[in-house]
């Protein structure tokens, strides 16, 4: 199966559980696997609920562009642009990050594809898939020119 259609799948599973992860689910999951529940207060179970709710959706966000670019592709541009090193800086300190994202790039991406989300980051100090997703949404915005050298080896 090719590498986009399982991201597919995977993404479809990973809405599924965050849409059905209640209190009443994640209790029945405790029970399933033998965790105790008995000391935990109904506001603890909904608390964590809500928090795996919100990171599951989270990694949906992150993995919806999956399908721009593949992970070789991806490599490529990420050794090309910064010899795999997230937290680089180049263009006297200009460009930031795997992939040389200029501050106003980075946050127009973080507005456009990502609701606002890490909006004002430093794209060398983002986590590696948030500067991988990052990357594959803007392909899909503007294609290889944001990486007039680099872009030639996707």
């Amino acid at each position: 199966m090719k590498s986009w259609i399982k991201r597919i799948v995977v993404i479809g599973a990973i809405l599924l559980f965050a849409a059905a992860c209640t209190p009443q689910e994640l209790k029945a999951f405790y029970a399933e696997h033998g965790i105790d529940t008995s000391q935990m207060s109904e506001a603890d179970l909904t608390a964590q609920a809500a928090s795996i709710t919100d990171y599951m959706n989270h990694q949906v966000a992150l993995h919806q562009y999956d399908y721009a670019l593949s992970d070789d592709s991806l490599g490529r541009l990420r050794f090309c642009e910064s010899t795999n090193n997230y937290g680089a800086i180049g263009g006297g300190g200009t460009y930031r990050g795997a992939y040389q994202f200029s501050q106003q790039t980075w946050n127009g991406v973080a507005t456009s594809a990502f609701g606002g989300d890490y909006n004002g980051w430093d794209p060398a100090g983002a986590p590696a898939p948030v500067q991988d997703a990052f990357t594959r949404a803007l392909f899909l915005q503007r294609g290889r020119a944001p990486w007039p050298v680099c872009g030639a080896r996707l």
